[in-house]
């Protein structure tokens, strides 16, 4: 990122299996921090968007949230993702105010959790 706002996002898939559907929800976990690395804390206003490509493009998913960041500057939030198949990779941008970053998300954090709920979930 340029300047300002840098965060850093770790982003952990839990995703539920189901029979007919496959709910997804995507926990991501951050820290918020200035841009001399300080952490901020309060109640943030973030998009989050999901992409196809790393650069550019139009998300496939989007959503609006205000997001507690504690003392420490870390901050969870959930994304119910129904409309993505995760069959290819994926990158999450978060925005607030007018920084904006964008991450990776593995695809094959779906087939790891097939992988786990095969003896039953």
């Amino acid at each position: 990122m340029k300047r300002g706002i840098i965060l850093i996002a770790v982003i952990l898939a839990g995703l539920s299996l189901a029979a007919a559907a496959i709910p997804q929800t995507i926990s991501v976990h951050g820290r918020l921090t200035d841009s001399s690395g300080n952490s901020l804390s309060g109640t943030y206003s973030m998009v989050f968007s999901i992409y196809n490509a790393y650069t550019g493009g139009t998300p496939v998913y989007q959503s609006s949230q205000s997001v507690t960041v504690n003392s420490g500057g870390t901050y969870d939030a959930y994304l119910a993702v129904s409309n993505i198949t995760f069959n290819q990779s994926y990158y999450l941008g978060i925005k607030i105010g007018s920084e904006t970053g964008r991450e990776n998300i593995f695809y094959g954090c779906r087939e790891e959790s097939r992988r786990q709920c095969q003896g039953g979930c």
